[in-house]
């Protein structure tokens, strides 16, 4: 296998809670420690991130640890200082609230040599903290839950439209231009659907293996998938054609709620239509929550099937006022 130089790139901001675990699972690769980079981009934290991360560079100096600000305190803009200061020839995009598997490193650079693609990753396995947690993860683990985002749930090889921790050969920046610096999110899948719009390849592996933390509460839950809905609607504006149909589904669901509640009040059809909608997806949702408690245990069973809507509605909800602000955002 060829020895690579690899740079990965983190942009954080206010991450005290979790930064050391990511750097730690980094610095425990079983990759030549002189091929490899970590770059650092700080949006500015409040809170011990950057003491947290100076702290580690002192202690662990034989790694090449690089620490850099981001002014502008936005992922994408991050994401871009590092690009522009890596040294790799291979370039890694890392989340702060994740971990990497050892052979993380290793096994992106051998399916970037075995495959014809120009960025390869893998699924994230989603860990949750507390019980909460642990059934928030169930939930963004299942297709009902995320639908075709299959980086969140396939165990399969296979040439998908995006990854979340893609490795990507350096000189595809060269040639599609950097992530877009107004996007707050979805700048990965902007960027990704770009490279296949231009040809290039993506290739997803189970055997390229990173953890995710998610959300601890209901409430931050909520917030990220209302989040998450709104800034499609934003994305869709300032880049048609940068979302899939997929990214709509809960949109629609809200407004077939929504839609079927108002003809109810003008004729009888408004009932029925709401009846079918709402029992189709109570069937759905019963299925799929009793096939995840069978796996990771019965006393889940009675709170999964609350979690599903949660999702989907507060992210559709997101989607819906994003459309109601759509004329206020500008290219």
């Amino acid at each position: 296998m060829k020895v690579s130089f690899i740079s990965i790139i983190i942009a954080c901001r206010n991450e005290e809670k979790n930064i050391k675990k990511c750097l730690n699972s980094l610095i425990q690769q079983n990759y030549l420690i002189d091929k490899f980079e970590i770059i650092l981009v700080d949006g500015m934290s409040n809170d011990k991130t950057k003491e947290i991360i100076k702290k580690f560079q002192i202690t662990n100096s034989k790694f090449q640890i690089r620490l850099l600000d981001n002014p502008e305190k936005i992922n994408s803009f991050g994401f871009n200082i590092g690009i522009k200061k890596a040294q790799g020839d291979i370039i890694v995009i890392f989340g702060a609230h994740s971990i990497a598997e050892k052979n993380f490193i290793a096994k992106n650079v051998e399916y970037l040599e075995k495959t014809s693609a120009d960025c390869v990753g893998g699924p994230i396995r989603t860990i949750g903290e507390s019980f909460i947690g642990k059934i928030i993860s169930f939930v963004l683990s299942s297709p009902f839950g995320v639908g075709g985002a299959k980086f969140r749930y396939s165990q399969k090889e296979e040439y998908v439209d995006t990854v979340a921790y893609g490795a990507y050969k350096k000189n595809v920046f060269d040639k599609i231009g950097l992530f877009d610096k107004r996007l707050i999110r979805n700048h990965d899948i902007e960027f990704n659907t770009r490279l296949i719009k231009s040809g290039g390849k993506i290739f997803m592996t189970p055997k390229i293996k990173s953890y995710y933390y998610c959300p601890k509460t209901l409430n931050k839950f909520s917030k990220q998938a209302f989040s998450n809905g709104l800034w499609n609607i934003y994305t869709s504006k300032l880049i048609p054609g940068s979302l899939h149909l997929r990214h709509f589904i809960p949109l629609c669901f809200v407004l077939g709620l929504f839609g079927s509640i108002l003809i109810s009040f003008m004729c009888p059809l408004g009932k029925w239509l709401l009846g079918i909608i709402l029992l189709f997806y109570l069937v759905s949702d019963m299925f799929f929550s009793f096939k995840i408690s069978l796996k990771g245990g019965l006393k889940y069973f009675l709170l999964i099937p609350f979690f599903f809507p949660v999702l989907h509605f507060s992210y559709g909800l997101g989607s819906l006022c994003g459309i109601i602000n759509y004329c206020k955002i500008k290219k």
